[in-house]
């Protein structure tokens, strides 16, 4: 092997993290100059330390805050630290608000209160909250929004105690972030729906990084309106499934022929039925949201056992006991649901408005055996069909549930509306069951009704358009069909 084979060697191998060093301002790379680094990298630091230091230490400019506020109202707070000494060491006070100061906010009815909190940099609390305060008045024009709270030597859970003193639903903590040797000023935003003392921090939404040179406040804004939108929306969106809970308790005027007095039976059942169901509703989520981190549960179709799991035990007789419950509670749910609509389909068909086949009696068990038999053709065909029907990208089943909430609202209303035109025009009409506290608790019921309504429309359109479709189909159907029987009367006659 000849010289001209011979690669040359770089005089100089080029630097690995020039490339890096545009990503990020952190101190990657430095090199050295004999056995110490360069001196400008070094005074650097220092400086990066001391401006970190002074973050911390500094407090917070309330003048400065609340004159940029001009005439609007605002409240300033402090927590439990008398001082920044005993703030940096008992975090826990940090979280706690004075009793005095605690005094001064005004019980109220806000649907969210911002509060601006020094936290470990009060430089960036002074820099970028009150301008995201601004921004976030402006987009959530529509709410009622608290005067800003500013709070010092405050922690991130202040917020929680702060906002339960006003009566706001929703809390916003502005906060400064602990400082780092880059960057000194980035404030971070802790969301809160529904906050209590106490509060753990698994039920925030967090922004951090918000500074010039990170996440511009705009952007921030638009993140956090966002998330406060979703929040808020997320209960009306909710409602299909938590009306499930109570849906088809009308079904008990299905066993009306059953009863040998139903005058007396059927408002007994009703009652109880109702309080039943409202006492093991807020039983289930009282123990089992309370028996750990609700959001392991949130998405599990056995809430109620796994939490009891994580307190008794897998081996435990009470899980055991509890799981054969629910085993038999489901199939008496089953039962009460194949007499509820085959007694709906029966008495609809006897009525006219179904096939009268469906209105047929079993010649020795007594029962509608036909309009038993649709339904649960009807329903196994629904549940074969999860996997391939969706509706707007929900399962069918969910789309049957959202229907049928519907179809329930609308009765509901019609219920209502027709219970106060009956009192006007027909006051002394016999009846076998009086509403309680007329005309208050109706009036509740039907103006519940009639905003649950608007809400599932709002997040559910296109079933609604769908509802809307088969309501008038079905009603032009009936109509004509009542038509042409009305047309076959005279000459019957």
């Amino acid at each position: 092997m000849t010289d001209d084979h011979i690669i040359p060697k770089p005089l100089r191998t080029p630097d690995p993290w020039q490339e890096l060093r545009h990503l990020t301002r952190a101190r990657i790379g430095l090199g050295r100059t004999g056995n110490a680094l360069k001196t400008d990298d070094v005074l650097d630091f220092q400086a990066s330390h001391a401006q970190a230091r002074d973050a911390v230490h500094t407090p917070l400019n309330i003048e400065a805050l609340t004159g940029s506020l001009g005439n609007e109202p605002y409240y300033c707070v402090q927590s439990r630290a008398p001082d920044r000494s005993t703030y940096l060491r008992r975090p826990d006070l940090g979280r706690r608000l004075d009793p005095e100061a605690a005094s001064l906010l005004p019980k109220g009815d806000w649907d969210v209160v911002f509060v601006a909190g020094d936290g470990l940099s009060s430089f960036a609390t002074q820099q970028s909250a009150l301008p995201l305060f601004r921004v976030m008045q402006a987009q959530l024009f529509d709410w009622n929004v608290a005067p800003l709270v500013i709070a010092t030597q405050a922690r991130v859970a202040l917020g929680d105690e702060i906002a339960v003193m006003l009566g706001a639903r929703m809390v916003v903590m502005m906060i400064g972030e602990r400082p780092g040797l880059s960057v000194a000023d980035s404030m971070g935003v802790y969301l809160t729906y529904a906050p209590y003392v106490g509060c753990p921090d698994s039920s925030r939404n967090c922004l951090s990084n918000i500074h010039p040179h990170g996440m511009i406040v705009p952007a921030a804004a638009v993140k956090l309106s966002w998330l406060m939108r979703e929040a808020m929306g997320g209960i009306f969106a909710a409602i299909p499934f938590a009306i499930w809970f109570f849906l088809a308790i009308e079904g008990v005027a299905m066993a009306a022929e059953e009863a040998s007095n139903p005058r007396r039976s059927i408002p007994i059942a009703y009652v109880a039925g109702v309080l039943t169901l409202v006492i093991l509703a807020f039983g289930v989520m009282v123990f089992a949201g309370g028996a750990g981190d609700w959001h392991a549960l949130a998405n599990l179709n056995d809430p109620l056992p796994q939490a009891m799991k994580h307190v008794v035990g897998a081996h435990s007789g009470w899980l055991h006991m509890l799981v054969w419950l629910g085993l038999f509670g489901l199939v008496a749910s089953l039962h009460g649901i194949i007499m509820g609509y085959a007694r709906q389909i029966f008495a609809m068909a006897r009525a006219g408005f179904l096939p009268a086949v469906l209105g047929k009696i079993h010649p020795r068990f007594h029962t509608p055996h036909t309009a038993t038999i649709a339904g649960g053709v009807i329903g196994i065909a629904a549940i074969f069909s999860d996997d391939v029907l969706s509706v707007h990208g929900q399962s069918l089943t969910a789309t049957l549930v959202t229907m049928s909430v519907f179809g329930s609202l609308t009765m509901y209303i019609l219920s209502m509306v027709s219970l106060f035109r009956l009192r006007r025009t027909e006051p002394s009409l016999p009846r076998t069951y009086r509403a309680p506290f007329y005309p208050v608790l109706p009036g509740i019921a039907l103006t519940g009704a009639v905003i649950l309504l608007a809400a599932v429309t709002y997040y559910n359109p296109e079933v609604c358009a769908i509802y809307i479709a088969f309501m008038a189909a079905l009603s032009v159907f009936f109509m004509r069909k009542y038509q042409a029987a009305q047309a076959r009367i005279p000459s019957e006659v």
